[in-house]
C-alpha cells in the first residue's frame, strides 16, 4: 500500500503527463493547419480497398479513408535511415510497454496499424468462482446485424499484462478509461467492448487518428510523385545543400517548394517542418528520397520479372564497360514478349561489377543472378552479345557454357557489330583505304582546330544544296565514316575553295597556309577523288572513275607521273621481260578489288553466323512461297528441335493457322493476330513456336544504349562519395 504522500506524487506525475499530451495533440489537430482544407477528402483512395485493410470508425462501421502504400514507411528522422529492428525496438507490439508516448510514435501509428498479438491468450485467464475465463478471438471480431463480421483493429492485446488496450484511446484520447490502462473484465467483455466502440472518446480519438493518418498520406504522396518524376527523367536530386527556401538545395526540394505555391497542404507542411533538423519528421531528406527510389526499383524489377515468367521464354543480351572507378560493368537486358500485346519487349534489368573478365566468372555471374530473381535458365531460347571472344567463343565462351547448360539458347550474333565489321575491315583491307580515311581525318582536323578556318568551310558548304558539314571518324561506329565520306563527296569543290582561299589568306599562319597547300594536292589526285566516289559494285569501276574525273581535272593517276624504278639485273639473273601495270591498273587490282572483294567475304561470313536460325525459323518469313509440303516438313524439323516445348499435333496446328492469318506480312502481326482473336488456346503450339522466335534478339544495341545511363548515374562526383 502507498503512502498518501507517495499516491498524491504519483497522481500530480499523471496529470503532467496528461497535460503534456493534451497540448500536443491539441496543436497538432488544430491551429497552424490551413482552414477550408478537409483532409479525409483530400486524401484520395485507392480504387479498391479490402475489408481487412479498410479502418473503421468508432462503432466498428468501415470508413472510407486514403489507403497507405505497399510499402508503408514508419516515420522517419531526417538524415535517419529506415532500421525495421531499430522500429521494433523502439515501438514494441505490447501496449503495456508503450511508456512514453510522444508524437513520433503517433505519427507511426497513425500510418501502421500495430500487431494484435492475436493467439496464446493464457497470461489473460481470471477466476471467476469455480469458473476460469479468458480472452477469445471472438472478442477481436463484431458481427452486424446483416451477418457481415468486421475486424476490431483498434483492440490490442498485452501478453505481459494479459490485458487488451485500445491503441487509439492509449495514444490520441486527453481521458483514461479501462481500454487505456488495460481491460480484462472477460465476465462482461461482450458489453464493455460494444460500449466502448460506440463511445464518444473512442470515436474522437479514432477521428483524430484518421486525420493524422490522412494527413501524412496526402504528404507522401505528393513526396513520392515528386521523386517519381525527376527519377524516372534520370534527374539528379540533390545540390549543395537541404535547406528550404535555399536556392542551392536540389531539384527534389525546388519541385517541393514549386508545388507548395499552389498546393495549401503541402505550403503548410514546409512551414511547419522544414529545416527543422534531425530528430523531427518531414519526410524532406535525402535519405527518404533514397529509400522510396530503392522501393520504386525493387517494384520494377518485380514487374519485370513477373512478365518475364508470364511469356516463359526469354532470351539475354549482356554487354559490358568500364565505368569511371574503372570497374567493370556488366549490362543484363531480358528480351521477352508481352502476353497481353504480343509485342517483344528488352527490359534492362541491371548493373552487375564485373572482376574479372574471364568467361567462365561471367557465367556464374549471369547464373547467380538469374537465380536470385527467379528466372529458369532453361527457359532461355536465345543470347546475344558482341564479338569478343570471351563472350562469343564458340568453344569456351560465355555462349558456349551457357549452351552446354541449355542446348536450346542458340547464339546470335549482333547484327550491329557484325555489320560494323565489315566496314572496318574493308577500310583496313588495303594501305590505300588506310591513307584515304586518314586524310578524311586530316581534313575535319585542320578545320576544327581555328574558329576562323572553320568560318570560311561554313561560308562555302553553305553554296551546296545538301547543307553539308564536315564530320570526325569514330573508332567504334562505321557510321560516323559514312557519314564523313558524304560530306566529302558532295562537297569536294567547295573544301578545296576553302583550302585554297586559307592558302592565300595573310591573315592565316604560314604553317597553317603550308598544310592546306599540302591538303589540296591530296586532293587533286585522281585515287582520292575515286576513292571518295567508289561503291561495293566491283565492276562498276568506270563509272566512279568517270565522277571521280570532274572535281579533279585531272585524267592521270599519281602513279603514271612517277619515274618509274629500272630493277638493276643482278649477275646470274635472266633479263626476262619485266610486267608494268598503269597507273589505273595498280589501282583497279590493288585497292578496287581488294575492297569489294573483302566487302564481299566479310558480308558472307556474318550471314553465316545466322544460318542456325534460319534453319530453325525460316519458314515463318516465307509461308506464302512455300507450299503445304515444305510447311509440313519444316514443322516436323522444327518439332524434332523442341521436343519439350511443341507436341505432335504442331504441324496441323499451324497449317491451319496459316491459312487464318494469310494476309498478315510478319510474324509480329501474325502473333498479335493469334491473340486478338482469342485462338491462344485453339492453337498452343503455334503460340509457343511464334513466342520462342519473337524472343530471339536481333543486336544487342539495348546494352549500349544502357551505357550512356552509366555515364549519367556514375559520374564523378557520385563516384567520389561512399554510397
Amino acid at each position: 500500500m502507498l503512502s498518501g504522500v507517495a499516491k498524491r506524487k504519483k497522481k500530480k506525475i499523471e496529470e503532467e503527463q496528461k497535460k503534456r499530451q493534451r497540448g500536443a495533440l491539441q496543436k497538432f489537430l488544430s491551429g497552424s493547419r490551413p482552414t477550408g482544407v478537409n483532409l479525409l477528402e483530400s486524401a484520395e483512395p485507392e480504387a479498391e480497398t479490402s475489408p481487412e485493410t479498410r479502418p473503421e470508425d468508432g462503432a466498428g462501421n468501415a470508413v472510407e479513408d486514403a489507403v497507405a502504400p505497399s510499402t508503408s514507411a514508419p516515420s522517419q528522422t531526417d538524415k535517419e535511415p529506415l532500421d525495421p529492428e531499430r522500429v521494433l525496438a523502439s515501438y514494441p507490439s505490447d501496449p503495456a510497454k508503450w511508456d512514453q508516448i510522444d508524437d513520433r510514435m503517433r505519427e507511426y501509428f497513425a500510418l501502421n496499424n500495430p500487431c494484435q498479438n492475436i493467439g496464446d491468450f493464457s497470461a489473460s485467464q481470471r477466476k471467476y468462482g469455480d469458473i476460469n475465463r479468458s480472452l477469445t478471438k471472438e472478442h477481436f471480431f463484431r458481427k452486424k446485424l446483416y451477418g457481415e463480421t468486421l475486424s476490431r483493429k483498434w483492440l490490442v492485446y498485452s501478453p505481459s499484462t494479459g490485458t487488451v488496450f485500445c491503441y487509439c484511446c492509449k495514444l490520441f484520447s486527453i481521458r483514461d478509461n479501462q481500454f487505456v490502462t488495460g481491460f480484462n473484465d472477460w465476465k462482461n467483455c461482450a458489453n464493455r467492448l460494444h460500449e466502448h466502440e460506440n463511445s464518444m472518446d473512442h470515436r474522437t480519438a479514432y477521428s483524430n487518428r484518421s486525420l493524422e493518418r490522412a494527413y501524412w498520406l496526402n504528404i507522401l504522396k505528393r513526396i513520392v510523385a515528386t521523386i517519381q518524376f525527376l527519377s524516372s527523367r534520370g534527374l539528379p536530386f540533390r545540390g549543395d545543400d537541404e535547406l528550404v527556401g535555399s536556392p542551392h538545395n536540389g531539384n527534389f526540394l525546388g519541385c517541393i517548394e514549386l508545388i507548395s505555391r499552389f498546393d495549401p497542404l503541402l505550403s503548410e507542411h514546409l512551414a511547419r517542418y522544414g529545416n527543422k533538423g534531425r530528430g523531427h519528421t518531414s519526410y524532406l531528406s535525402s535519405t527518404v528520397c533514397d529509400e522510396f527510389i530503392q522501393l520504386m526499383a525493387k517494384k520494377v524489377l518485380h514487374a519485370i520479372v513477373k512478365e518475364v515468367k508470364d511469356g516463359k521464354y526469354f532470351s539475354i543480351i549482356v554487354d559490358s564497360t568500364p565505368d569511371i572507378t574503372h570497374v567493370d560493368q556488366l549490362a543484363l537486358i531480358i528480351r521477352y514478349v508481352l502476353r497481353k500485346s504480343g509485342e517483344p519487349v528488352e527490359r534492362f534489368l541491371e548493373f552487375i561489377p564485373l572482376h574479372g573478365h574471364a568467361a567462365e566468372h561471367m557465367e556464374e555471374t549471369l547464373k547467380s543472378e538469374l537465380k536470385e530473381l527467379d528466372i529458369d535458365l532453361m527457359d532461355c531460347r536465345g543470347q546475344n552479345y558482341d564479338n569478343a571472344s570471351n563472350m562469343a567463343g564458340k568453344y569456351s565462351g560465355l555462349q558456349a557454357r551457357i549452351k552446354n547448360k541449355n542446348p536450346n539458347s542458340d547464339f546470335i550474333s549482333c547484327s550491329a557489330h557484325s555489320l560494323n565489321l565489315v566496314g572496318a575491315c574493308a577500310a583496313e583491307c588495303c594501305l590505300e583505304a588506310i591513307s584515304f580515311f586518314g586524310f578524311i581525318q586530316n581534313i575535319y582536323n585542320f578545320f576544327s582546330a581555328s574558329t576562323r578556318r572553320w568560318e570560311i568551310l561554313t561560308a562555302h558548304l553553305t553554296k551546296c544544296e545538301r547543307g553539308l558539314t564536315l564530320k570526325s571518324l569514330s573508332s567504334t561506329r562505321w557510321s560516323a565514316r559514312a557519314d564523313a565520306t558524304k560530306a566529302l563527296r558532295f562537297g569536294y569543290k567547295a573544301i578545296q575553295d576553302a583550302l585554297n582561299e586559307i592558302k592565300v589568306d595573310h591573315g592565316t599562319p604560314r604553317a597553317a597556309q603550308y598544310e592546306a597547300s599540302q591538303l589540296i594536292t591530296v586532293m587533286e589526285t585522281l585515287e582520292t577523288a575515286v576513292m571518295t566516289y567508289m561503291g561495293q559494285a566491283r565492276n562498276d569501276f568506270d563509272v566512279y572513275e568517270a565522277e571521280a574525273q570532274t572535281p579533279t581535272a585531272t585524267e592521270g593517276y599519281k602513279a603514271d607521273s612517277q619515274r618509274r624504278r629500272v630493277k638493276k639485273v643482278m649477275f646470274g639473273e635472266s633479263a626476262g621481260p619485266e610486267v608494268r601495270r598503269s597507273g589505273r591498273e595498280a589501282f583497279l587490282i590493288d585497292t578496287h578489288y581488294v575492297i569489294c572483294d573483302c566487302l564481299s567475304q566479310e558480308l558472307k561470313q556474318r550471314k553465316d553466323a545466322y544460318k542456325i536460325v534460319e534453319e530453325k525459323f525460316g519458314f515463318l518469313t516465307k509461308t506464302k512461297s512455300m507450299n503445304i509440303e515444305q510447311i509440313c516438313a519444316a514443322t516436323e524439323k522444327l518439332k524434332k528441335i523442341y521436343p519439350q516445348d511443341l507436341e505432335e499435333d504442331f504441324t496441323a496446328e499451324f497449317c491451319q493457322f496459316i491459312s487464318m492469318v494469310k494476309d498478315e506480312e510478319s510474324v509480329t502481326a501474325m502473333y498479335k493476330k493469334l491473340l486478338e482473336l482469342g485462338l491462344r488456346y485453339a492453337f498452343p503450339n503455334v503460340d509457343i513456336c511464334l513466342c520462342m522466335y519473337l524472343t530471339l534478339p536481333i543486336a544487342n544495341c539495348s546494352g549500349e544504349r544502357s551505357f550512356s545511363l552509366l555515364k549519367r548515374v556514375k559520374t564523378y562526383r557520385r563516384a567520389t562519395v561512399t554510397e
